[in-house]
């Protein structure tokens, strides 16, 4: 299997991720029920936008350019893909954290688990492939 064609699933993956992430950030930006359900009880309306700085640069972006870079063919996309591992690792753990201290807004380490194991399934497989 030659590595484009390897490749293509990771690749993929984090850009399927990236447009997510942009989804997500306009659907809690414009509908409060979405909102809501992310906002763990007592922390207010806006604290999930306090997150969408760093969020859109280290999340989406770094998604969307390691799904470039490996959707195009382009050499050594394990920098931003290590980045967007960092940052939903991060996220993982703050909304899980959150969510232990209220009992509410589960859906967000749900969602953020499923990213972390995503994210952990196309990182590896780049490490691999230029190992």
């Amino acid at each position: 299997m030659s590595l484009s064609r390897a490749l293509f699933g990771p690749g993929a993956y984090f850009a399927l991720q990236g447009l997510m992430g942009l989804a997500w950030w306009g659907a809690i930006t414009w509908n409060t029920g979405v909102r809501d359900a992310f906002t763990p009880d007592g922390y207010g309306d806006r604290y999930l936008m306090h997150f969408w700085l760093p969020d859109l640069v280290l999340f989406v972006g770094a998604s969307l350019a390691t799904g470039f870079l490996v959707l195009r063919g382009k050499k050594r996309p394990v920098v931003p893909a290590a980045i967007t591992l960092g940052a939903v690792a991060y996220a993982t753990l703050t909304t899980i954290s959150s969510s232990f201290a209220t009992d509410s807004a589960w859906l967000a380490p749900l969602a953020m688990g499923g990213s972390l194991a995503g994210s952990i399934w196309a990182t590896r497989k780049l490490v691999h492939a230029w190992a």
